[in-house]
């Protein structure tokens, strides 16, 4: 079975079958709901995607999540910090390991969304770089990580 494009807007896909031998009774199977998760966004505001920024400027960055699970679960957000900029603070709970900003949020009810987000001023050598870039990673209960954009 291929999964549609349109299973994202969905949330899920669902499956069940019947089974009939002979002459006998048919018999369903349970439904089985595989999530399809939409990709988390991220969005920038001061001063906004695409801007140029120069240092002292501060960048607030928001990401963006969903349960898409069937039942609570916790959501882990992972941004690593680009070198030419400094933490300056996360919202709910995010806390900064040597440039590595991260976020636990425990027992996420089933279909709940939510936004974090992070601030960071830009430092002097992005003059040199030319480009501050920050890409964030998040993980709902045991499934696999999805990135955000760049």
């Amino acid at each position: 079975m291929t999964v549609k494009e349109s299973a994202v807007t969905a949330g899920v896909v669902k499956n069940k079958a019947s089974v009939k031998v002979g002459g006998d009774a048919e018999y369903e199977t349970e439904e089985v709901e595989n999530p399809v998760p939409e990709a988390p966004h991220k969005t920038e505001t001061n001063p906004g995607k695409d801007a140029a920024v120069k240092p002292g400027d501060e960048i607030t960055y928001e990401i963006s999540y969903k349960n898409y699970k069937s039942n609570s679960a916790t959501v882990k957000i992972t941004d690593v910090l680009d070198a030419n900029v400094d933490y300056k603070s996360a919202s709910d709970g995010g806390s900064n390991n040597s440039g590595t900003v991260t976020w636990e949020i425990a027992n996420v009810e089933a279909g709940a969304e939510g936004k974090v987000t992070l601030v960071v001023t830009v430092k002097e050598s992005a003059v040199t770089a030319g480009v501050v870039k920050n890409k964030a990673s998040v993980k709902v209960g045991g499934d696999a990580e999805y990135e955000t954009e760049e």
